[in-house]
């Protein structure tokens, strides 16, 4: 039995899906007495959630009935972590610079270059990571799947910094303590 030929992918013309990488199409053809039937499930990797809510919405209003959208299984990416990580700590350190800068103000001094910044310590909690996810999530809103999802972190930075118009005068700071959590970087959407 010969496969009829449709012409384009219906998935091939969506907005916001044009890398294949992101996207599987297991597409299977069928025939129900004298007409073919075709089943496809899509799975599609989105690192934004408003975008996976539109193409989700697309699909809906085209396909109507005929489609079903599983909820999504959000996960963060090793690389996503790695980035958070290091946001944590630049702005860690730029907290203490600025709060450096106001104590200089406050004695009439000026603030020099850093002589010493060191991470002192990083936490991280929270989120999924490469797509390990409780087996209760199906039970879960969607509002109770983001937070689940939602990774955080903080970090504690040690900074001291030289004040320029003396010599050998130093000033030392407190360490810097700072939260961040970081929201769906990357989430998927399995049917």
């Amino acid at each position: 039995m010969q496969k009829p030929h449709w012409g384009k992918s219906l998935f091939e013309g969506l907005p916001l899906c044009q890398n294949n990488k992101n996207m599987t199409v297991t597409e299977d053809f069928s025939r129900v007495e004298n007409t073919y039937q075709m089943e496809a499930e899509v799975c599609i990797i989105f690192t934004d959630f408003g975008k996976m809510q539109n193409v989700c919405n697309l699909l809906i209003e085209k396909l109507g009935t005929s489609v079903t959208i599983n909820p999504p299984h959000f996960y963060h990416t090793p690389e996503a972590i790695d980035t958070l990580r290091r946001q944590v700590c630049v702005t860690a350190v730029g907290n203490t610079r600025r709060k450096a800068q106001e104590v200089c103000r406050l004695f009439g001094q000026a603030l020099g270059k850093p002589l010493l910044i060191k991470e002192e310590e990083t936490k991280e909690w929270g989120g999924h990571i490469d797509g390990h996810q409780s087996h209760s999530a199906d039970s879960q809103t969607l509002q109770e799947r983001i937070q689940n999802a939602t990774a955080y972190a903080s970090c504690r930075v040690f900074a001291v910094l030289s004040n320029p118009t003396h010599f050998h005068n130093k000033i030392v700071l407190f360490p810097e303590f700072f939260d961040f959590f970081f929201l769906l970087h990357s989430c998927k959407s399995i049917p």
